[in-house]
């Protein structure tokens, strides 16, 4: 009977079969990517793998602390008197995006109504707070609801006229540009409401509330930038100094000081915790020609989802998860035409990471070209990266940003030359170098969601 079996399977029996061996299978294959590498056979394959993965994941983690620092605000005005918690933005609401879900590194004094910040920029306010899970969520200043005072303390005016007198306003979600061409472009603007002095038409805009808010939320947000004023006709729009919609990865929210709390950054990389299940291929997925995609021995069973992070052994990016079944899922690698990742661009030590936002694969043009990436410029390329270019564009490594669920950020991805003339609104084409084909590949780690046995819950 059971030859018979092995010979012609029953669906019945098989998933019977199959919900039994589970917890045996995640038990054996669940561990961190290094953590197992560690503790593989000494081959010299084996020990390639090992001294990549290494090197990857202190590349990782140096961009990681970058990534900590940057969300710092610079200004003195803006440090003076507040304390600074740090968190990792791990996704948005699903049914808003104008919310992001945010892993705190102390949850310990944040209250909702705190200012939310990245850099000097002003992002949003905390909505809510779960200490339990040392999660907050963060309503941006891009909601259709959201209001927050502003104040250009040098405008510019129609007449070119030498007055610093303070133009007062109201800002909160996106403008809509008059004109059909303008809306076209890919960049974003927030919306200005009753400017106290209509001849205004330039001038960095920073949060000054007055109303609505507590005195101690007033201070805390107090000359945040919101960014620059622009005027299109008769309406006026701010330009940011973010990306809120592909470029938020990490953040800090402002609270009262407070001598027996401290202010810490950075998070440990993703590569130490057990979120990771190490799965072989079984087949090829979309049989298309033009498809780079694979079925994974792994599904929802197990805690694999749609957008997970699939990494080679040496711990770099190759993929995502596109769909999971019960007991499989399907992944759509790098070269797959479709393939949507956030991108920060690393040129090593010399200058901090560039925030690059959403990048699209369009595939390859031939067999063992680059990977074409179609990104759309939201924020300009840093002044300090300028002076690293050669021929207009820098050599660059580019790693996961994260601010998706399932995405962590720090994987390496492969190198690219970043152009030195992007603007805001444009669509270029990135030329990507990989490491590795991932067809070529014969294992994988997966990232798969939290456990909820430990009652903490899934992120």
């Amino acid at each position: 009977m059971l030859l018979f079996l092995t010979l012609r399977p029953v669906p019945a029996l098989e998933g019977l079969i199959q919900i039994g061996l589970a917890p045996l299978r995640k038990l054996g294959e669940l561990a961190a990517p290094l953590v197992m590498l560690r503790g593989s056979a000494s081959g010299a394959s084996e020990e390639l793998l090992r001294q990549a993965a290494i090197d990857e994941e202190a590349a990782g983690a140096r961009l990681l602390e970058d990534l900590a620092r940057g969300a710092l605000p610079t200004e003195l005005e803006l440090l003076a008197g507040r304390r600074i918690v740090h968190g990792a933005v791990i996704g948005r609401l699903r049914d808003n995006s104008d919310f992001l879900r945010v892993e705190l590194r102390d949850v310990r004094g944040v209250r909702e109504g705190y200012p939310v910040a990245a850099g000097n920029s002003y992002v949003g306010r905390v909505a809510s707070v779960d200490a339990a899970q040392s999660l907050a969520v963060v309503e941006l200043v891009t909601g259709a609801n959201f209001h927050v005072g502003g104040v250009a303390r040098e405008p510019l005016w129609e007449d070119g006229r030498p007055d610093d007198t303070p133009v007062l306003m109201t800002v909160g979600g996106l403008f809509v540009p008059s004109r059909i061409a303008d809306r076209k472009k890919k960049g974003h603007s927030l919306a200005v409401d009753h400017p106290s002095d209509r001849a205004i038409v330039g001038g960095l805009v920073r949060v000054d509330e007055r109303y609505g808010e507590s005195q101690e939320v007033q201070r805390l947000s107090r000359g945040l930038h919101l960014g620059q004023l622009t005027k299109d006709e008769s309406y006026w729009g701010i330009q940011p100094e973010l990306d809120y919609k592909d470029g938020l990865f990490h953040v800090v929210v402002l609270c009262p000081p407070d001598a027996s709390l401290g202010s810490e950054l950075g998070f440990v990389s993703a590569t130490h915790d057990d979120q990771w299940l190490r799965v072989k291929p079984i087949g090829m997925g979309d049989p298309s020609p033009y498809r780079q995609t694979a079925k994974l021995r792994a599904g929802r069973s197990l805690g694999v989802e749609p957008g997970a992070a699939v990494l080679s052994l040496a711990n770099r990016l190759v993929g995502r998860i596109t769909h999971a079944g019960p007991w499989t899922s399907d992944v759509s690698f790098l070269d797959d035409p479709g393939f949507s990742v956030v991108a920060v661009a690393s040129a090593g030590e010399a200058a901090e990471p560039y925030v690059l936002g959403r990048l699209i694969s369009m595939g390859r043009q031939a067999a063992g070209g680059p990977v074409l990436l179609r990104w759309s410029v939201r924020v300009e390329p840093r002044a300090d990266w300028k002076p690293l270019a050669e021929e207009g564009s820098v050599q660059a490594r580019l790693y996961t940003g994260s601010g998706e669920e399932g995405l962590p950020s720090g994987f390496a991805f492969g190198n690219a030359r970043i152009p030195m003339d992007a603007s805001s609104g444009e669509t270029r084409i990135l030329e990507l170098e990989l490491d590795t084909p991932a067809t070529s590949l014969r294992s994988f780690y997966v990232r798969i969601k939290r456990s909820t046995t430990d009652g903490e819950g899934s992120r």
